[in-house]
């Protein structure tokens, strides 16, 4: 083989294994790139919205060195639903909207800060509880059989702008928990909150001390979780109901025996 040939054969051979070795790199970063999208997805469990859309349920105040964003009353009423692919394992009144109150305390220490458009963005960095409670019992559950749903979140961002606020939390970059007298969260790994406030009184501005100045705005919200959760729901001990049938049964008979005996005697 003849010089220009021999090095001509040479470039295209390190041609082919350098484009082999680009091409296995990118196969390997599309499937790394592919698992971690598999793994933030999440699907959604329930959601909330306020029975009365108009009311203005939660308010932040501005404390001068910390701040807090809760409901303005100890309870708001809901309307709360589980999502089919739950309501569908669980029994007729744990279906469709479930009537509801909500609860929501959040407390931050620190400051908001621009989001280079206009609005800002505050970290909360304390533990944010959030329960959602039937107001009244399930014919089954655990516990109570009212707790729909609790949740508590800690160190996510919370959006605010114009008349509006957001919050998109989903581990590990926040911590999310949920529990249910409903449902059994064991076996999630990825957890997320999806909470959506509009309509607020005033624009939300800053405050020279550099926390946001006092409004009251409406919300709703929905939660996830990948995989779901499992409906957790205790099974009737039919034995136990059957025995006390039979004792029930049991017992009218010897009552009635005694009274055809006194009878008998008279």
């Amino acid at each position: 083989m003849d010089p220009i040939s021999s090095h001509m054969s040479n470039f295209i051979s390190r041609k082919t294994k350098g484009s082999t070795l680009f091409a296995v790199l990118g196969l390997s970063l599309a499937a790394f790139l592919c698992a971690v999208n598999l793994q933030a997805q999440t699907t959604q469990f329930a959601s909330f919205s306020q029975q009365d859309t108009a009311l203005r349920a939660f308010t932040y105040t501005n404390n001068g060195t910390s701040a807090d964003f809760t409901t303005n009353t100890p309870v708001v009423p809901v309307d709360f639903r589980f999502a089919n692919v739950l309501s569908a394992q669980m029994p007729i009144d744990l279906r469709g909207v479930q009537a509801a109150v909500l609860n929501y305390s959040s407390h931050t220490t620190v400051v908001a800060v621009s989001d280079g458009s206009g609005g800002f963005n505050e970290m909360f960095n304390t533990v944010t509880t959030i329960t959602i409670t039937r107001t009244s019992p399930a014919s089954s559950g655990n516990g109570t059989r009212t707790n729909l749903l609790t949740v508590t979140m800690t160190n996510y961002t919370q959006g605010f702008g114009g008349n509006a606020s957001s919050i998109n939390a989903s581990t590990p970059s926040a911590t999310i928990t949920f529990t249910s007298d409903f449902l059994d969260f064991s076996t999630t790994t990825v957890r997320a909150a999806a909470l959506a406030f509009t309509g607020s009184d005033v624009a939300i501005t800053q405050n020279a001390n550099l926390f946001l100045n006092n409004f009251s705005i409406g919300g709703q919200g929905n939660f996830s979780s990948n995989p779901i959760p499992i409906v957790d729901l205790p099974e009737v001990n039919t034995a136990g109901v059957l025995s006390l049938c039979v004792l029930g049964a049991i017992g009218v008979e010897m009552m009635r025996k005694r009274k055809l005996k006194v009878t008998a005697t008279a």
